[in-house]
């Protein structure tokens, strides 16, 4: 099921179209991973996190409230300069399981300085 589009500017600073959560572009996407299995991923008490989690927002549907996003995945743009590479998606809470939405580099979600590689 696609969902609502997002948007953002891309790496060359021009606002784009980030696409749906679902969409065909990014539907070989996938994170096989449980929310206890990310849980840790998370934390910034140890080490800076590599993923990161947050409602939906005016985007909230019945079955879909909150975004993740991890970093070092296959569908993440190349890292550019000391930005990791991360890939965000949406979870449907009925059937347990991330659809894939887009990079972060165009959605936005993590915001920037949070996904910075250690120097």
């Amino acid at each position: 099921a696609e969902g609502f589009v997002g948007s953002g500017y891309g790496e060359d600073g021009c606002k784009e179209d980030c696409g749906a959560w679902g969409n065909r572009a990014v539907m070989h996407c996938s994170l096989e991973s449980t929310w206890p299995e990310l849980a840790p991923r998370f934390s910034r008490s140890t080490s800076p996190p590599s993923a990161w989690t947050g409602g939906l927002g005016r985007l909230l549907r019945e079955d879909y409230a909150v975004w993740v996003c991890v970093n070092n995945h296959p569908c993440g743009p190349t890292t550019v300069g000391n930005q990791q590479a991360i890939f965000c998606f949406v979870y449907n809470e009925d059937h347990e399981h991330f659809v894939p939405w887009g990079t972060n580099s165009c959605l936005q979600l993590v915001p920037p300085g949070e996904g910075l590689l250690e120097a």
